[in-house]
């Protein structure tokens, strides 16, 4: 298998979620209750959005730390038009009772102009042209629980949040983390885990390659062949351009470790969302009858029938409709369970 259709089969449902929703919003972020914060994790210069109901910025609520999917893709991308929402749903459906909080990828702008990004939406360095050596140094799950771990500390301080409760929540890759992140934090309240593989990385690369593997299952095998040279630092493995082999088996051998043991570990209540049709859903029902098997009361899970990673629904041929009503209607539901907790 070439190293292209390697790294295309890994990103699709993530690109999928960070440029499908191509709908800018008029005005500036500031305009609709965005404030740009800056801390340190290190020597490390972290930027976090905080996106709060307009005119209450500095009204005590709890807060929900979210982490998005993989890429190096800015959280504000801006055009003529506006900008680009961070998430494709409401935030009002949240900020009225919470701050929500948002995390940019180490190395990464916080904003930046849609045109100076690749047509994927990522940013590269303008000498390079590739993904910036920071983003590569640090792009791994242990470098972003302890981050958040920081982060979470550093909210607590804040005079407009209410540390009686911290939610975590992640969509794809930011589920791992937050799953992992529920293990060591002791700050963490609830988690809401959405479209995210409880088997990890390699698992969903799998269920995607079988979908449309030839009779010889050449594909699959390719990818069998690939993973067990990535666990044995095989240095002729396809990685993406500008990383190395350790940065690429510190990034993807970690995200492909089961998450399920971090989820088995979480005393808070915790929220799985998951739309049937997405390659993960097969992966979080073996979960749920874990969970169920072992008494795990504090779990609640939510498929939504016929939607894909995105919360989209299919058309005939099977491709995703976007569109934010999945979306939406999911963020309802998280409000409505984080209510009865």
């Amino acid at each position: 298998m070439s190293s292209n259709l390697f790294i295309r089969i890994i990103f699709l449902p993530f690109l999928l979620f960070n440029i499908t929703f191509a709908f800018a919003q008029k005005h500036k972020p500031e305009d609709f209750g965005y404030r740009f914060v800056q801390t340190l994790y290190k020597k490390d210069t972290v930027n976090l959005v905080i996106v709060s109901k307009k005119g209450e910025a500095m009204k005590k609520k709890p807060v929900i730390l979210f982490e998005k999917g993989s890429l190096p893709i800015p959280l504000i991308i801006e055009d003529d038009r506006g900008f680009f929402p961070i998430m494709p749903f409401d935030t009002k459906i949240f900020t009225e009772d919470y701050h929500l909080v948002f995390i940019s990828k180490p190395g990464v702008p916080v904003r930046y102009p849609a045109h100076e990004l690749s047509p994927r939406m990522e940013y590269n360095d303008p000498k390079t042209g590739l993904v910036p050596q920071f983003y590569q140094e640090r792009n791994h799950l242990d470098y972003y629980v302890s981050r958040d771990v920081q982060i979470l500390k550093f909210l607590k301080k804040q005079p407009w949040v209410d540390k009686n409760k911290m939610v975590i929540a992640g969509h794809s890759e930011g589920g791992t983390i937050m799953a992992k992140l529920a293990t060591v934090s002791k700050d963490v309240t609830h988690v809401i885990s959405s479209g995210q593989n409880p088997f990890g990385q390699m698992a969903t690369i799998m269920a995607q390659t079988r979908a449309y593997d030839d009779s010889a299952g050449t594909y699959a095998n390719a990818q069998f062949e690939f993973w067990e040279k990535l666990v044995n630092k095989s240095p002729d493995i396809p990685f993406p351009a500008g990383y190395n082999l350790e940065q690429q088996y510190r990034y993807q051998y970690g995200f492909s470790l089961p998450a399920i043991d971090y989820f088995k570990r979480i005393k808070v209540p915790v929220l799985v969302s998951y739309g049937t049709k997405d390659n993960c859903a097969l992966y979080n029902d073996y979960m749920r009858i874990t969970m169920i098997r072992e008494q795990k009361k504090n779990f609640t899970f939510l498929p939504y029938i016929g939607l894909e990673h995105n919360y989209f629904k299919l058309d005939e041929q099977g491709k995703a409709i976007p569109d934010n009503v999945g979306w939406n209607n999911a963020a309802k539901d998280w409000k409505a369970w984080l209510e009865k907790q």
